[in-house]
């Protein structure tokens, strides 16, 4: 069992460790609630990954009759838990790639829309004045 001190502590020690690492992050820069959830399991499975660490280091990783104790392949199922998280948090380099892939299709849409939008204001501006709306332009009067 996890004590809740321990956990909220590991949980600091994890934002701490990665929070600028967060792909996304909410506008106050905290995590996303959307991370949040997964933050908190990331956390626990570190923890329950470094009693599993510890028990490696006092009994080996080996059996008296040379079989790798059960708790060698807990910690490396844990080990692949934590993987999952990180990449679900977009934490590693190939789960960034396909989260900016997302995030780079998504702004090329929005800039187009954008500047479609623009280009209809510009359109409306110029039909409803006669002015133009131009960089170069000193002065537009309406």
């Amino acid at each position: 069992m996890i004590a809740a001190s321990e956990m909220d502590a590991k949980v600091r020690e994890v934002y701490e460790a990665i929070g600028a690492d967060l792909p996304v992050r909410d506008p106050d820069g905290s995590v996303p609630g959307a991370d949040a959830i997964p933050l908190r399991l990331l956390s626990e499975t570190l923890i329950r990954r470094e009693r599993v660490r510890e028990s490696e280091l006092k009994h080996g990783v080996e059996t008296p009759d040379g079989r790798l104790r059960g708790i060698v392949e807990l910690g490396l199922r844990l080990d692949a838990q934590a993987l999952k998280l990180c990449e679900q948090m977009g934490l590693t380099p190939a789960s960034r790639v396909r989260i900016g892939v997302a995030l780079v299709h998504a702004q090329s849409a929005s800039d187009k829309a954008l500047d479609a939008d623009l280009a209809a204001s510009r359109e409306a501006w110029e039909r409803h004045d006669g002015n133009t709306i131009d960089g170069d332009a000193e002065e537009v009067t309406t």
